[in-house]
């Protein structure tokens, strides 16, 4: 994949704007948008037909003139195979309670955030950094759950999107259709001939192991070969026979694929190294391999696709194909489109956010000197590298459910 990760500030016209004009140069086949499900169904309806009204269309490019734009955008591409729209955010409810909850066991840390309510920098990369930055030493539990939380499950979510796309390329065996139809003649043939509920518990026990005991041997085998196995690209996860019987190899590696993703300009550089520490590696004297195939090996049940994707030659492949001059100059545009005049936005009075808690604090932060207003360039002197997330030998299946686990609600 090529891979464009586009930061848009939210609610902005001129961004709209920019990335229709990046999204025509670069022409991607799947787009990856900071919207959750529920947000995302308010604007997939509006391109679906065209008996919707245009004041229902210039409403959704008032609101979020970015996602409105990349799916008018999604929606006028014509071909075999359209442009997907996904949304990789997790539910605004989930990180609302998760954030109140965190903040009622740390409510200090609402005081030294109030300076951050509102308030956007420049959209030059560095300065976000620095906010960004200076937001994790002021307010630690605020940024983990606004920003290395949902950078981290917007990553996987990307990760599950790209791995359903390889399925064409890498299809089923056929030992293993041919064991799945078995059993699934088997179960139909139980369930017309009237079995027990016990019977069928049983049935259900059964597949239940045999399921477990061929993923264990899955995932043994993509271990065996992450740590002790041959190079990329020299066929070694299809010496074992767990996966040769599993899935086909094709005779050449899938066709290269355009992708973007629209986040705020905050989420940018974490989405960036965490992708780039799960699937990147496209380069000859990248260290990083060993541990991307350790990470894919582990997580071989539920993104078996790009495990088997990554045993390809790409760094190879990609000098003899030349293709990133389109990635490179579509970035460069990114980068300098409309950003001269962004600026820092003046701070905004937001009494309605957390309820009475963030009356308390809006109240204590006006009797504190600091209420008069610095420059968050004057407050921040320390670098902008810092440590930056690395791929650890994680099971995204268990990640997923932590990130989404939505506490009860804190009054």
């Amino acid at each position: 994949w090529q891979l464009l990760i586009v930061g848009a500030e939210h609610g902005s016209g001129a961004a709209g704007r920019s990335l229709k004009r990046i999204l025509d140069s670069f022409r991607p086949a799947v787009i990856f948008l900071e919207l959750d499900k529920a947000d995302f169904a308010r604007f997939a309806p509006l391109w679906a037909s065209e008996s919707h009204s245009s004041d229902n269309v210039e409403l959704a490019l008032e609101l979020s003139p970015e996602c409105a734009t990349a799916v008018q955008w999604a929606a006028g591409v014509k071909g075999a195979r359209p442009c997907a729209v996904v949304p990789m955010d997790r539910a605004q409810r989930t990180t609302r309670r998760r954030l109140a909850c965190r903040l009622a066991q740390q409510p200090l840390e609402l005081l030294r955030a109030r300076r951050y309510w509102g308030a956007l920098p420049a959209m030059d990369q560095e300065a976000v950094a620095q906010w960004r930055q200076q937001l994790q030493s002021d307010a630690p539990s605020m940024h983990e759950v606004l920003f290395d939380e949902r950078d981290e499950y917007m990553a996987y979510q990307i990760l599950l999107h790209l791995d359903s796309r390889l399925a064409t390329c890498y299809a089923f065996s056929s030992h293993s259709s041919s064991c799945l139809s078995a059993r699934l003649r088997q179960k139909q043939a139980s369930t017309a001939s009237g079995v027990s509920a016990a019977e069928e518990a049983e049935w259900i026990d059964s597949r239940l192991q045999h399921i477990a005991t061929t993923s264990t041997a899955e995932i043994g085998a993509a271990l065996r070969w992450a740590l002790d196995g041959p190079s990329p690209g020299d066929g070694g996860i299809w010496a074992h026979q767990e996966w040769c019987m599993k899935l086909q190899r094709p005779l050449e590696p899938p066709a290269s694929e355009n992708v973007v993703v629209v986040c705020g300009p905050a989420h940018v550089e974490g989405l960036a190294h965490r992708l780039d520490e799960y699937i990147g590696g496209c380069r000859d004297d990248d260290g990083g391999k060993a541990l991307r195939r350790h990470f894919l090996a582990r997580n071989a049940a539920i993104l078996p696709h790009l495990l088997v994707n990554s045993d390809w030659h790409w760094s190879r492949l990609r000098r003899e194909a030349d293709s990133s001059f389109l990635l490179q100059r579509t970035a460069d545009m990114a980068r300098t489109e409309e950003t001269a005049n962004a600026g820092v936005k003046p701070t905004v009075q937001t009494t309605w956010a957390f309820g009475p808690l963030t009356l308390l604090a809006l109240r204590v932060w006006n009797w504190l000197p600091v209420a008069s207003g610095e420059s968050l360039q004057q407050t921040v002197q320390n670098s902008v590298a810092k440590s930056r997330p690395r791929a650890s030998p994680v099971v995204v299946q268990e990640r997923l459910r932590d990130l989404s686990h939505r506490p009860l609600p804190v009054w």
